[in-house]
C-alpha cells in the first residue's frame, strides 16, 4: 500500500497551467516519498504537456467554468479516491497553484493530527490528559479572507475517513464580517464532524499581501487565483481601506516561478532548513 494519492483540478493545459503543474510536481517529488499524482483537466487535453507528466482524467462535460468546474472536478477526484482506498493510506486534494514545500511534511502532519499525553512538571511524571485528538482530515482555513468555512484548496484525508468527505457549493452561514458566506466546502466536516478537522491556518513570517501567496501551517503554499481568474476575493474590499488594492498577481507569479525556493523561503521563514530546494 502506498502512502499518498495526490489529486488536483486544473482549468486547462495552457502554458500558465503547465508552469503550475511543473512546480507542483517538483515540490511533491522533493517533499513527499511514495506518492502518485492525478489531474482532472476540466477543459480537456489539447497537447501532451500534462499527459506526459501525470495521469490525466477528462470530465464528460467540458463546458463548465469557475466554481461549477472546480466542484465537478473535486467530485470526480473523490470518486477516484474512493475506488483506490485499498491502494493508498492517505489522500490529498490540492489546488493546482498549491503544493507542500516542507520536507517530510506528511509524517509531521500525521503526528500533529493524533493526541499526545501531557505530563505534570516536577516530581513523578504523571500523565494528566491527552492534548488534541485523532483528527480525520487536515484542511485550510482562511480567516485572512474573512472565511469561516473549511477551504477545499488543501484537504489531506486519512484513508479510512474518506467515506465522510463530500463537496458542495452553497451557503455555509456568515463570514467573519457578518456577511453571507457561500462557496465550495465540505458539508460533513463543516458541521457534524467539525471537531475532527485539523485547521491549517496562515503562518507567513513575511507577507506580500494579506490574501495572496499564503503559507499554511509552515507546510503548504497556496498562491491564490493561479487558474488565471481575476483576483476578487471576499475580503478585497475590507483590505482596500488599509492597503493599496492589487487585482493582478502576475508580478508575484513571475517571482515564484523564477526562484521558487527563495520566494517561498522568505514568505515562510520560520524553519528554512526544513524547506525543499527545487
Amino acid at each position: 500500500m502506498k502512502k499518498l494519492l495526490v489529486g488536483s483540478v486544473f482549468a486547462n493545459d495552457s502554458p500558465l497551467q503547465q508552469q503550475w503543474l511543473d512546480l507542483q510536481l517538483r515540490y511533491l517529488r522533493a517533499t513527499t516519498p511514495d506518492f502518485e499524482h492525478v489531474v482532472i483537466l476540466m477543459a480537456g487535453v489539447t497537447n501532451d504537456s500534462f499527459i506526459s507528466r501525470t495521469k490525466v482524467i477528462e470530465p464528460g462535460d467540458k463546458s463548465l467554468g469557475a466554481s461549477d468546474a472546480h466542484l465537478r472536478g473535486l467530485n470526480i477526484l473523490l470518486d477516484l479516491f474512493k475506488a483506490r482506498t485499498s491502494d493508498f493510506e492517505n489522500f490529498l486534494f490540492i489546488d493546482g497553484d498549491a503544493f507542500p514545500f516542507r520536507k517530510d511534511w506528511m509524517s509531521s502532519l500525521l503526528y500533529r493530527m493524533k493526541p499526545h499525553d501531557r505530563f505534570e512538571a516536577g516530581g513523578i511524571a504523571m500523565p494528566i490528559k491527552q492534548a488534541g485528538r485523532d483528527y480525520e482530515i487536515a484542511i485550510a482555513l482562511r480567516s485572512e479572507n474573512l472565511e469561516q468555512r473549511l477551504h477545499a484548496s488543501i484537504v489531506f484525508v486519512k484513508g479510512q475517513f474518506l467515506e465522510h468527505v463530500n463537496f458542495a457549493d452553497a451557503l455555509v452561514g456568515d463570514d467573519l464580517a457578518g456577511n453571507p458566506e457561500g462557496d465550495i466546502h465540505l458539508p460533513n466536516y463543516q458541521w457534524e464532524r467539525r471537531r475532527m478537522a485539523f485547521p491549517l491556518i496562515r503562518s507567513n513570517q513575511y507577507n506580500l499581501h494579506p490574501l495572496a501567496c499564503g503559507i499554511y501551517y509552515d507546510m503548504f503554499y497556496h498562491h491564490c487565483c493561479g487558474s488565471g481568474r481575476w483576483f476578487n476575493l471576499r475580503a478585497k474590499e475590507y483590505y482596500n481601506r488599509v492597503i493599496q488594492p492589487r487585482d493582478d498577481l502576475t508580478p508575484y507569479t513571475k517571482q515564484l516561478m523564477e526562484s521558487p525556493a527563495e520566494f517561498i523561503g522568505k514568505l515562510a521563514g520560520w524553519n528554512p532548513s526544513r524547506y525543499a530546494d527545487v
